[in-house]
């Protein structure tokens, strides 16, 4: 039996579409991302803080038949890094409309599933500023010694800038509770050649590379901690006057002099960032 599709916002002005066929009490189908419009990127809601790559992603799982409503469970993948994904929620009937979850990295999405033989329009966001000032999509990864205090990266905040000369400078950082030490992470780009997608831009040390990042925190013992680039690329993807976005390819970074930071950390991904002129 075909459930029908249900439509999905997944926020920050990112929409698709869940498409669910049950045979017996075995379920499938597909979740479909759509490109985010340049119009709907600054669009936020309480959903997903990151952009997914667009895409048609299978899923699969079963039914509980025995469960009033009747329940679905299945499972997919969003690639690298987000990763494995759930959806589960209760089966539409001719009668009465179902629900759905879908779940990825601790964040969910639900809506409504319509009736079956009907689809409802796609909900459409307020348009407001992300609550964040941008996405961070970035996959951490550490040498044994580290003592990052994190095992990834989830910002609360964060704030871009571009001065008139063309310095852009995304800041970002991640704090618990007022009762815990935050970490923080700089994107340092210095002027030079207009920037244009496709721009790749060598990581380094601070001061002596056009891109550098910079990552702070903080021991056990509330001592700084303090690393920096000293190799990577940041690929440009997108940018503007108001807004970059980038993904980071191996960068790398290494404890900064007179810290007391240890190891290596590496982030992959992608991240953006609006920016206010200063």
């Amino acid at each position: 039996m075909n459930l029908g599709l249900a439509p999905v916002a997944f926020g920050n002005g990112q929409t698709g579409t869940l498409n669910l066929i049950r045979t017996g009490n075995n379920v499938s189908g597909t979740l479909v991302v759509d490109q985010v419009q340049p119009q709907d990127k600054a669009r936020s809601t309480k959903a997903f803080l990151f952009l997914l790559a667009a895409g048609t992603y299978q899923i699969s799982g079963t039914v509980n038949a025995l469960a009033r409503p009747v329940t679905f469970s299945l499972t997919g993948k969003f690639p690298s890094p987000i990763g494995a994904f759930s959806v589960t929620g209760t089966v539409p009937t001719t009668t009465s409309t179902g629900s759905y979850t879908i779940s990825a990295v601790g964040q969910t999405v639900s809506g409504v599933y319509p009736k079956i033989g009907g689809m409802i329009p796609t909900p459409v966001p307020t348009a407001t500023t992300s609550p964040l000032g941008g996405i961070f999509n970035l996959a951490l990864t550490q040498s044994n010694t580290s003592n990052f205090g994190l095992s990834s990266f989830q910002p609360t905040s964060i704030v871009g800038r571009r001065s008139a000369s063309g310095l852009i400078s995304v800041g970002a950082k991640y704090s618990a509770s007022i009762t815990t030490q935050s970490r923080s992470f700089v994107l340092v780009i210095t002027p030079g050649a207009a920037l244009k997608v496709g721009d790749q831009l060598t990581l380094g040390p601070t001061g002596l590379s056009r891109a550098s990042i910079t990552v702070g925190g903080f021991t056990t013992s509330n001592k700084v901690t303090s690393w920096n680039t000293t190799g990577g690329i940041l690929e440009i993807t997108a940018i503007s006057d108001t807004s970059i976005s980038g993904k980071l390819t191996n960068a790398t970074l290494q404890p900064s002099l007179a810290s007391a930071a240890k190891g290596t950390l590496t982030f992959d991904g992608t991240l953006q960032a609006d920016l206010s002129p200063v």
